[in-house]
C-alpha cells in the first residue's frame, strides 16, 4: 500500500460526468429558487451551467460495501434575463452538495445519487468519516463503540457476561481463517491479515530459506513462536488485531486495487508519520486502530471493569485491607488470567479505566520488571513518569545542566529506574551493603522520587506495517520512541527543596565537608586521610573495591604514580565517598571527569550509586555497554 490511492479521484474520474448531467438539470428546474440573482439579472429568466468544479469528497462509514458520500462542487451557472428585443447575460456561482452512493467490491459499481442541495458547511456530519484513502475517522472518545459494535455482530455473549473471548471463534465467526506460519527468521513479525488473495513469504526452518505461498482474502497469519517468545495473551491480542483490522480496513485495501485492476504485487515499506492527529500516515492511523481497539474487544470495559471490582473486593477481604495499592499487582494478575491477555495488557486496560494505581505494577525496564510502586492519585499525570531506563537517565545528566548539578550533590540514588531522595526514610541497605528503597518509599513515591516528563514518537527506522498490495504485517519491533525529561514542575521543585534542606541537616554530609577541607594536595596522603576517616583498613578496602592489597598499599605510598580512573573510581566505590568528595580525589589523581559518554557515564554512577556495593557498580557499567572497574587482580 503506498496511500496514495484516492477515493475522491476515483469516483470523479469515474462518476464525474453523471454529477455534472445531475447538477445541470437541478440547476436549470430549481433556478428560481436559488439565490443566484446578480446586480445585472436580479431575476433570471433562465439559468445553464456552463463548468463544474470539484472542491471534495466527504465519504461515511457505512456498515457493508456500500459507501455514502457527498461531493462538493462550485457550479458556474450563465444567467439570461429576456427584456423586450435585449437578451442581457450575466455569470453567478453556487456550491452544490450532491449526496451519491456507490459499491466497492472488485471494482466501483450500483453508483446512484440520492440527491442535491446547496452546500450549507453546517450540515456536515462530524462523526463516521472516511478519509480520501478510506480508512474510518475514529475519535479516541469513540474506541470503546467501535469495540462493542464488533462484540455486538460476532460476539454477543461477552457483552452480557463477564467472560475470555476465544479468538479462534471470533475469527470463525468473521469469516476468517487463522494460520499458523513463520513470517520471519526471527520471530519479529506477529501476524498479519490478508485483504486479496496474494503469495506470502515464510522462513522455511526446515531448508533455512524463504520460501512463499497462496493465502486466500481473509486468512489471519499468526508466527506460532510468539507461544514461546511471549505469551498466550500475546497470541490472542495478535489474532484480535488482525480481526480489527479486517472489520474497519477492507475498503482501504478495495481502493488500492483500482489502480491496477488487481494484478501484480508490490513490496512497500511505510512509516508512521508523526503521533499528532494532523502527522499520521493512513499506515499509523489503521495501527492506531487495531491496537487500541483490538484490547477493548478482549477486555469489554462494563465486564472488565465488573471482574476488576470483583477481583479487588476478594483481595482486600483476603488480605484484610482497604488501600488498593496493597492489592492492585494481585488483581492484574487475575484479570490477565480470566481474559486470556498479558499482564501488561491488563494493567493497561485498568489504568485506561480509572485505576490509577496501577501505573506502578509490572513495569517493564532495562529488560526487566522494576518492584511496584504506588502514589497519590493526582500525583503525576499521565504523560508523566517516576521511573526512567539507565540510557535515558544518563542522557538527561549529560544534556541538562540543572538535573546534572542537582544529582552531583548526592543528594538522590538511582535506584529500580527510580531516583530516590537519600535519606534513611527512602533508602536502606541490607547485610551484603546492597541499597533498596523502603517499604515506606515505594508506597510513597510521589514523596520521595522525582518526576520525568515522558513522550511518545515512532520509530523513524521502524516500518509500522509491512504491506503487500493486498496484505497487512504486524511488526514486534517497537513502533514507538520513548523519550524522558527532567520536569521543572511543583513536585520536583519541593522535592529539590526537601533535598537541600536535609543535606543541610546531615551530620555526614557536615563531616565530609570538614574532611574535604583537610585533604593535602598529593593523592596518595588524601587516601590516607579518607581511609582513616572511613575506618577502612587495607584489606577492607581492597575488599570493597575489588582490588588487590599490593595495588592499594602502593597507592598509599606512591605520591607520583600515574593510576588508571577506573582503579581510582574503585577506591572512590569502595570507600562510598559522596560526589562531592570522589571528584576532587579523582582530580587529585590526575583525572578529570570530561565529556566523552564514558566520563559522564562514571559521574552519574558516582553521584547516584556511591553507596552501593563495587558489584552492584559493575553491572550497572556493564547494562550500558562498559567493562566493569575491577575485578580480581
Amino acid at each position: 500500500m503506498n496511500g496514495t490511492t484516492s477515493f475522491t479521484a476515483a469516483v470523479w474520474e469515474k462518476y464525474g460526468g453523471v454529477i455534472e448531467h445531475y447538477a445541470a438539470q437541478y440547476i436549470e428546474t430549481n433556478y428560481t429558487r436559488l439565490d443566484i440573482s446578480t446586480q445585472r439579472i436580479p431575476m433570471p429568466d433562465d439559468a445553464v451551467l456552463s463548468q463544474i468544479a470539484l472542491k471534495r469528497v466527504y465519504a461515511y462509514d457505512t456498515p457493508g460495501n456500500t459507501i455514502e458520500f457527498d461531493v462538493i462542487v462550485v457550479a458556474q451557472i450563465d444567467l439570461y434575463k429576456f427584456s423586450y428585443d435585449e437578451l442581457i447575460e450575466d455569470k453567478a456561482g453556487e456550491w452544490l452538495r450532491v449526496s451519491c452512493e456507490v459499491e466497492l467490491d472488485d471494482g466501483l459499481y450500483g453508483f446512484a445519487i440520492a440527491g442535491i442541495a446547496v452546500y450549507n458547511y453546517r450540515h456536515n456530519r462530524r462523526r463516521g468519516l472516511l478519509t480520501d484513502s478510506l480508512v474510518p475517522v475514529i475519535y479516541a472518545d469513540e474506541l470503546e463503540k467501535h469495540a462493542e459494535a464488533i462484540l455486538r455482530e460476532f460476539y454477543p455473549e461477552a457483552l452480557r457476561k463477564p467472560q475470555k473471548i476465544d479468538v479462534r471463534v471470533l475469527a470463525d465467526r468473521m469469516g476468517l481463517t487463522i494460520e499458523d506460519t513463520h513470517l520471519s527468521r526471527n520471530g519479529m513479525v506477529f501476524g498479519g491479515i490478508i485483504f486479496n488473495g496474494s503469495p506470502v513469504d515464510y522462513f522455511d526452518f526446515e531448508y533455512n530459506c524463504y520460501d512463499n505461498f497462496y493465502a486466500g482474502a481473509g486468512t489471519i497469519l499468526v508466527d506460532p513462536e510468539i507461544y514461546f517468545l511471549r505469551t498466550l495473551g500475546c497470541w490472542n491480542n495478535t489474532v484480535a488485531h488482525e480481526c480489527v483490522h479486517w472489520k474497519l480496513h477492507k475498503r482501504v485495501f478495495e481502493l488500492e486495487k483500482l489502480d491496477d485492476g488487481g494484478t501484480g504485487r508490490i513490496m512497500c515499506r511505510v512509516t508512521e508519520g508523526t503521533i499528532d492527529v494532523q502527522g499520521r500516515s493512513s499506515a499509523g492511523w489503521m495501527e492506531w486502530h487495531a491496537n487500541s481497539i483490538a484490547p477493548r474487544v478482549l477486555m469489554f470495559r462494563r465486564t472488565f471493569g465488573y471482574m476488576a471490582e470483583k477481583y479487588i473486593d476478594h483481595h482486600k477481604q483476603e488480605k484484610k485491607t482497604n488501600k488498593l495499592a496493597d492489592v492492585i499487582s494481585a488483581v492484574v494478575n487475575d484479570l490477565a488470567e480470566f481474559f486470556g491477555v498479558s499482564v501488561q495488557a491488563a494493567k493497561i486496560r485498568m489504568i485506561d479505566i480509572g485505576y490509577n494505581e496501577a501505573i506502578g505494577v509490572y513495569e517493564y525496564i532495562d529488560y526487566k520488571y522494576i518492584p511496584s510502586y504506588h502514589f497519590e492519585e493526582k500525583a503525576i499525570n499521565r504523560k508523566q513518569t517516576f521511573s526512567i531506563p539507565v540510557a535515558d537517565a544518563l542522557y538527561q545528566y549529560d544534556n541538562n545542566a540543572d538535573f546534572r548539578r542537582m544529582i552531583d550533590t548526592g543528594c538522590f540514588i538511582y535506584i529500580d529506574a527510580h531516583y530516590c531522595l537519600n535519606d534513611p526514610k527512602y533508602i536502606t541497605q541490607n547485610k551484603h551493603g546492597v541499597l533498596a528503597m523502603t517499604e515506606y518509599a515505594v508506597t510513597h513515591i510521589d514523596e520521595c522520587c522525582l518526576v520525568f516528563n515522558r513522550t511518545t514518537r515512532p520509530n523513524a527506522a521502524f516500518g509500522v506495517i509491512q504491506y503487500t498490495k493486498y496484505a497487512l504485517f504486524q511488526n514486534a519491533v517497537s513502533k514507538n520512541i520513548t523519550e524522558y525529561e527532567y520536569g521543572h514542575g511543583k513536585a520536583n521543585k519541593e522535592l529539590e527543596a526537601k533535598a537541600a534542606a536535609l543535606r543541610k541537616e546531615h551530620r555526614a554530609v557536615k563531616d565530609a565537608a570538614g574532611i574535604l577541607n583537610t585533604l593535602p594536595g598529593a593523592f596518595n596522603e588524601s587516601l590516607i586521610i579518607l581511609m582513616k576517616w572511613k575506618k577502612m583498613t587495607v584489606e577492607r578496602l581492597a575488599e570493597k573495591s575489588l582490588l588487590s592489597i599490593r595495588t592499594i598499599n602502593r597507592m598509599r605510598a606512591e605520591p607520583t604514580r600515574d593510576w588508571d580512573v577506573e582503579h581510582i573510581i574503585a577506591v572512590c566505590v569502595g570507600l562510598q565517598l559522596p560526589p562531592y568528595i570522589s571528584t576532587p580525589l579523582l582530580v587529585k589523581a590526575g583525572h578529570i571527569i570530561r565529556t566523552s559518554e564514558k566520563d559522564i557515564t562514571y559521574a552519574h554512577l558516582l553521584a547516584t550509586h556511591y553507596m552501593s556495593p563495587i558489584y552492584e557498580f559493575n553491572e550497572y557499567l556493564e547494562a550500558v555497554g562498559y567493562p566493569p572497574l575491577s575485578g580480581k587482580e
